[in-house]
């Protein structure tokens, strides 16, 4: 039974997402919650769970002349090879 207990208990922290900014991290259960905790942290972020990782500002919700809503400046270019 405790086994069982375990497993299930690490099947939860594989799931688990972690949203690090400059100086704190965070640890949510659904992806929805990291998204919600990276816009609240208004910074550049990193989400990274098992399968994958995003990163940057978000709820950036436009972009007018180069500045996004909290001030920043956009200056993020395609560049081809």
């Amino acid at each position: 039974m405790l086994i069982v207990a375990m497993c299930e208990e690490e099947k939860e922290i594989d799931n688990m997402y972690e949203v690090k900014g400059k100086n704190v991290t965070f640890n949510v259960m659904t992806l929805d919650e990291a998204m919600k905790t990276a816009k609240v942290m208004n910074e550049y972020v990193t989400i990274k769970s098992k399968e994958f990782e995003l990163v940057g500002i978000f709820g950036a919700d436009e972009i007018v002349e180069g500045v996004l809503p909290n001030g920043f400046t956009y200056d993020w270019k395609k560049r081809r090879i």
